[in-house]
């Protein structure tokens, strides 16, 4: 199995050379772990021009590996050798672990062409939670984030409205 992690950094999406993004990738994982994703179906004229965009997409020290696909609820195998993207420790943008907190706070500092850091981070945590999947990392560091920007809003609020006094 696999288990979901912000380890891998990202200077052309989510950050910016220097000052690169956090994002997931996978880690192999025992015992299993299950990890909930999507899985896209390409029609077989369209597979070569898809396969390219995302090795281009993913670049940023991502291999290109292929997984079985298994149903939500059993073992069954629902896609067999799906193409699936997975960074390793051994590229030059792999951040590594640290602390969920200080992992969100990196991830509240960045921003990048595919726009701000927490925003991929939200959207994750809001699918993963629509989806009822339980993503202990994920959902750590959502919360962090989520309380570290209610306190920069706070600060920002009371800093303006001291300076109108």
């Amino acid at each position: 199995g696999y288990r979901r992690v912000f380890y891998q950094g990202s200077t052309d999406h989510r950050g910016v050379p220097g000052k690169p993004g956090r994002v997931v990738t996978l880690l192999p994982h025992e015992p299993h772990y299950d990890v909930m994703g999507a899985v896209f179906e390409v029609l077989p004229a369209d597979i070569e021009e898809v396969v390219n965009t995302l090795d281009l997409r993913e670049q940023g020290g991502y291999d290109r590996v292929l997984v079985n696909c298994l149903a939500k609820h059993n073992d069954e195998v629902l896609v067999k050798d799906a193409v699936c993207y997975i960074a390793n420790h051994q590229n030059a943008e792999y951040l590594g672990e640290d602390t969920e907190e200080n992992i969100a706070r990196h991830i509240c500092d960045c921003e990048g062409a595919s726009g701000h850091n927490t925003e991929y981070l939200f959207k994750l945590a809001d699918w993963l939670k629509e989806e009822g999947t339980h993503d202990e990392h994920v959902f750590t560091i959502d919360a962090h984030a989520r309380r570290i920007f209610a306190d920069r809003l706070v600060v920002t609020y009371k800093s303006k409205s001291e300076a109108a006094q």
